[in-house]
């Protein structure tokens, strides 16, 4: 066997086997009658839309064991690429302070107070994350000009973490 196909084999197992623990430790957890009191990040899923003028559009999902699928505008159905990443790569996507805030924001940024001003022609971001208590999906107009930092930080950090830039393009 050689080197590289013992690091795939490898990474694979890393896949595929930490979720497997994650909820082992969540059913023993609910047998021990222990609460579980904190919230963790199984994956997100970020959708940037279209606008009038030279955005791209696309979805990316990232998984806790690190796996990326991206699906550009134009498609439907099974994703246009995919990848992988480190999963201590999704430890930074998964910081625990950040989760918590951006969990706690409202469904729809432009329909609360959070939006402030807003200028017209601007992209949405979808966000949504899956977690082991439920899933959480917030609807960011990007023409927002008060929209939470911390949700903005969230939304950049998923495309620096999943690198989308390499299968968008910008004109």
């Amino acid at each position: 066997m050689y080197d590289w196909e013992v690091g795939v084999g490898l990474r694979l197992c890393v896949i595929l086997l930490l979720p497997l623990l994650g909820r082992t430790l969540d059913a023993h957890a609910q047998r021990s009658g222990e609460p579980d009191r904190f919230t963790r990040l199984d994956s997100t899923l970020l959708e940037r839309t279209h606008c009038f003028g030279p955005c791209p559009a696309y979805r990316v999902l990232l998984t806790f064991g690190g796996l990326i699928r991206f699906w550009s505008e134009d498609a439907s159905g099974a994703p246009t690429a995919s990848d992988s990443v480190a999963p201590r790569l999704f430890m930074n996507v998964e910081n625990d302070s950040m989760v918590a805030a951006v969990l706690a924001l409202p469904d729809n940024i432009h329909g609360s107070s959070m939006c402030g001003r807003s200028v017209t022609d601007a992209p949405y971001a979808r966000l949504t994350l899956f977690t082991n208590h439920g899933t959480k999906r917030i609807v960011d107009y990007q023409g927002c000009l008060g929209a939470p930092p911390v949700l903005r930080r969230f939304e950049l950090l998923v495309d620096s973490v999943t690198r989308v830039d390499r299968w968008t393009h910008k004109p």
